[in-house]
């Protein structure tokens, strides 16, 4: 399935964030459990890794078992970052989506969260082509009733020798949820951008903050489901993909 979107309906950039919430919990992933990421540094599909009472889960589209969707990336040691080469501006750990994949993350005990603000960057490969905004991050947000809203922030550019750099992003409206999907898509010169086709859509997150960070117990086994639907933006007709968030862990 194509999912497309023109950057001309986006409006979110990065941001500079000023003086921190001081109720606000930041998880860093210096220091994860990967208990459930038995690869090591590297994440398959389903695989999760957990902080703090959170989870960040890798997820492919298509559910294919053992689909390379993630890693673990120490950005002090350029032999863990993708073709050697690390984004500027980050020197400690970070969770990477790989290969067009998703990063699910939320309470683990699955009650309500914020999200606040978060540390991203576009991931590229040195040869990639120098360009102003390469692509988007796609954020959705589900609620507990079932339904769910999504907002999408341009990445930094592609610098010479697919060069990158992390930015730190603010959530302009921070409604309590019970999950959230990250995502990204690929954009190319004449400024339309797709997801989930390319492989191309890889990013790095960091220095997540939340509303709280109360510690809970993982929820037993459950299932996972998609749906398709239509929405309008910015007078554009955009369909895309809603990820049904997995109500508990494999």
């Amino acid at each position: 399935m194509k999912i497309g979107i023109y950057l001309a309906a986006i409006a979110a950039i990065f941001v500079n964030i000023g003086a921190d919430d001081a109720q606000a919990a930041v998880i860093d992933l210096e220091t994860v459990d990967t208990t459930h990421a038995p690869l090591g540094g590297l994440i398959a599909d389903g695989d999760y890794v957990t902080q703090g009472g959170y989870y960040f889960r890798g997820l492919d589209l298509n559910r294919t078992s053992g689909s390379l969707v993630g890693a673990l990336i120490n950005g002090a040691d350029p032999g863990t970052c993708l073709s050697d080469q690390c984004p500027a501006g980050n020197a400690t750990k970070y969770i990477a989506a790989l290969n067009d994949g998703i990063v699910e993350f939320g309470k683990v005990d699955g009650s309500n969260t914020s999200l606040l603000s978060f540390d991203a960057a576009f991931l590229a490969s040195p040869d990639a082509t120098p360009m102003n905004v390469p692509g988007l991050l796609g954020i959705q947000t589900n609620f507990a009733d079932g339904s769910f809203s999504s907002a999408y922030y341009n990445f930094g550019a592609i610098g010479a020798g697919g060069t990158t750099a992390f930015h730190t992003y603010q959530v302009a409206s921070a409604p309590a949820a019970i999950s959230y999907f990250a995502y990204a898509f690929r954009c190319d010169a004449t400024g339309a951008c797709s997801a989930f086709q390319t492989n191309e859509g890889q990013f790095a997150l960091d220095n997540l903050r939340f509303a709280d960070a109360s510690v809970g117990t993982v929820p037993e086994s459950g299932t996972w489901a998609m749906m398709l639907v239509g929405f309008g933006m910015v007078g554009f007709a955009v369909r895309r993909r809603s990820i049904k968030p997995l109500v508990s862990f494999s």
